[in-house]
């Protein structure tokens, strides 16, 4: 409501960044525009209120706007066609200027509603376009071709004067209705009645593509690709861009790059054609793999007034386009991302860095995330990817924010504030991204940021694995298998490994294998369980590593080969698991030469992790002098750290030292107590030592530690 007293954005003079956002939550309102009407700037006080209680409900908000409509109907007219005109005059005098405003508009009601909730604007926009339907009724019927078609020319302009298909065009459409002094139901309702050409087709299409209505379902991304598709077969240009582009995101359909290509194509081609917009995104697709093509087609969009080209060094093998004045920004991303593609160069960060401070959302994203990991010519700077992440979350980009919950999550260029990324992931959920899906459910699981809630965890789990995350389908995997929130379901739990391991997520592959193994969920494949064993092992999983040598050493399921053995827990020896088992090969001659000062090595490697098996034959080590000096003490802490954590080797030779009093003072109780531990545990030389120290106190007529 202040947007449309004001004639503009809010906080217009604010920098819209993740800072402006939490400001609003702690209460910061814009100022109410001087010359508005008490009532008006009464009720704006009142819908700015924090607690929805303090709010007045949607009929007294409609009732209150109706009525300020007809006390001055004419006066609004009048204010409506110079708010338009001078919009206009600010368009044609500094285009830069505007665009740049466009570039960092952010909507109010894409910010999170529980960080925004005071304000509802999504909600009462929604009721009032809802409730509205009859007081508009005249107003749709004064809705003509004419209008519609000046709606589909300034959208073309626009795209042919250089905004890309991004978030903008929801804003330039939104604000060409406002002026045109209707509203988008409007539109809606005749489209829907005139649905005989392709313009109109289209139109629809982009209704729904943008979500002008501010109304989500479920089907809008399949109504706008099929609209696109029904315009296209028409042979209308810009619908074929926008086909592609469905192609291209995986909107609506699934990606299909040769299809992106072919509509891109199509459109450049058609006879029809005056948008250029299909010769930009056709230059970036066939820039790096024909550069005869992408020349032939720079220049003929010279020749149309359209384009300057500016060609770098031959090994690029790549256009640097700079097309009109305002696709600058668009094509230095272009460029740069090209770069990073083919080969990480350099110049890459200066293309990029130059997109991204114009203020393109997407590149700033990228940029981030070449600070963050230092590439493209970027060196590694985490606060600076950090900031850059902001910028990008601060526009609404929804992998910026996706990404920028990550930096809270783990302290990339920030403290760690879990609640933060919490919140962030939630926003990041519910635009859609099904990285932040998943996410979010991790953190519901584990509770950090938010209450532990098993059952919004496994809901946002189901969201993301619904569309198409691996790792979620990993995750409910092995909440089903563990019967984590969800009734335990071996069955389910190989189903979601299954589908995470058709997608090729190494870690979903593991745990199919070891369904397969194990016969969890499904029949015992040794087959099936090998193979997939070896695939992870490939693909550098070191668990899969592990277990493949282990199968080798052994001749399971395939010939045995300890040379085979060795070599893949060699692969594995960052692993605790693999440098123990590495000390093995040393000691006892498996697969390479035996030498016991490897051994030694390995298992104290191997100890220092933290495997307990490492620390056990670290112990066997120090007492029987294995590649180092033989150290009875040692030998005995060892194995008393080891004993008590349940390793049955361990518990009997501890036993040894007690009876013989090596490394610590003799006590016979202490023995018997420990052989006989070791020995319910199944160690074998423990129940012989057990028996012989009984045969032995029988003899001696030493009863008391008998009774332990």
């Amino acid at each position: 409501m202040w947007q449309i007293s004001s004639g503009r954005q809010p906080f217009h003079t604010e920098e819209y960044d993740a800072g402006l956002m939490f400001q609003i939550k702690g209460g910061k309102r814009e100022e109410i525009i001087e010359g508005t009407p008490t009532v008006y700037s009464d009720l704006c006080e009142r819908c700015w209120k924090y607690e929805p209680d303090e709010r007045p409900d949607i009929q007294n908000v409609v009732s209150i706007l109706q009525d300020i409509a007809f006390k001055s109907e004419t006066q609004t007219q009048v204010d409506n066609v110079e708010l338009a005109y001078e919009e206009n005059v600010l368009t044609m005098n500094n285009p830069s200027e505007n665009y740049l405003t466009l570039d960092n508009y952010l909507y109010i009601d894409d910010i999170d509603d529980e960080v925004l909730n005071m304000m509802s604007f999504k909600n009462i926009t929604a009721s009032i376009s809802n409730s509205s339907r009859v007081s508009y009724q005249e107003s749709t019927n004064l809705l003509d071709s004419v209008t519609v078609d000046r709606l589909i020319e300034i959208i073309i302009e626009k795209h042919n004067e250089g905004h890309v298909i991004d978030d903008k065009i929801q804003q330039i459409i939104h604000k060409q209705i406002f002026q045109l002094n209707q509203n988008a139901e409007n539109f809606v309702d005749w489209l829907m009645d005139n649905q005989n050409e392709a313009k109109y087709i289209w139109l629809l299409g982009l209704f729904y593509y943008y979500n002008i209505l501010n109304v989500v379902t479920e089907d809008d991304e399949f109504k706008a690709f099929k609209l696109f598709l029904k315009a296209s077969k028409s042979n209308f240009p810009i619908a074929q861009v926008y086909l592609a582009n469905c192609y291209i995101e995986g909107y609506g359909t699934k990606k299909n790059e040769y299809f992106a290509f072919e509509c891109y194509k199509r459109s450049v081609e058609n006879k029809e054609n005056k948008n250029f917009i299909g010769q930009f995104y056709l230059k970036y697709c066939v820039g790096i793999r024909n550069n005869e093509k992408s020349t032939h087609l720079n220049k003929e969009s010279a020749k149309k007034g359209r384009t300057r080209n500016i060609f770098g060094k031959k090994e690029v093998k790549v256009f640097k386009a700079l097309l009109t004045r305002k696709f600058n920004q668009h094509c230095t991303f272009y460029v740069g991302q090209i770069l990073i593609r083919i080969s990480s160069r350099k110049s890459a960060i200066f293309y990029l860095e130059k997109a991204a401070r114009s203020g393109n959302k997407i590149a700033q994203h990228n940029v981030g995330c070449c600070y963050r990991d230092g590439i493209g010519g970027a060196e590694k700077d985490e606060k600076r990817a950090f900031e850059f992440f902001e910028k990008s979350a601060g526009q609404g980009y929804i992998n910026g924010i996706f990404r920028l919950a990550h930096c809270y999550n783990e302290g990339v260029g920030t403290k760690v504030d879990k609640a933060i990324a919490f919140m962030l992931y939630k926003i990041a959920a519910k635009k859609g991204s099904i990285e932040a899906q998943n996410n979010l459910g991790h953190l519901y699981e584990i509770g950090e940021g938010t209450k532990k809630c098993l059952k919004n965890a496994i809901h946002w789990y189901e969201k993301a694995a619904d569309n198409g995350n691996v790792i979620a389908q990993y995750n409910l995997g092995i909440c089903y298998e563990q019967g984590r929130g969800v009734e335990k379901d071996e069955v389910k739990a190989f189903e979601y490994y299954k589908k995470s391991a058709e997608q090729k997520y190494i870690d979903g592959k593991y745990q199919l294998a070891n369904c397969y193994y194990r016969g969890i969920g499904t029949d015992i494949s040794e087959e099936k369980a090998f193979k997939l064993y070896k695939d992870a092992a490939e693909a550098g999983y070191t668990l899969a590593q592990i277990k493949l040598g282990a199968l080798y050493e052994l001749g399971y399921w395939t010939e045995k080969d300890c040379r085979m053995a060795f070599s893949w827990y060699e692969k594995a020896k960052e692993n605790e698991i693999a440098l123990y088992n590495l000390g093995r090969c040393y000691e006892y001659k498996i697969g390479t030469e035996q030498d016991e000062f490897k051994a030694f090595e390995h298992y104290k490697k191997s100890a220092d992790l933290g495997n307990i098996n490492g620390m056990f034959r670290l112990g066997n080590c120090f007492d029987k002098g294995i590649g180092t000096d033989i150290n009875k003490e040692e030998a005995f802490k060892l194995f008393v750290n080891t004993a008590e954590k349940g390793n049955p080797g361990a518990q009997n030779n501890l036993g040894s030292l007690y009876e013989k009093g090596e490394g610590t003072s003799k006590n016979l109780d202490k023995a018997f107590y420990w052989y006989k531990r070791a020995h319910e545990n199944g160690n074998k030389e423990a129940s012989y030592n057990l028996n012989r120290l009984q045969h032995k106190a029988i003899e001696d007529s030493s009863y008391d530690f008998l009774e332990i």
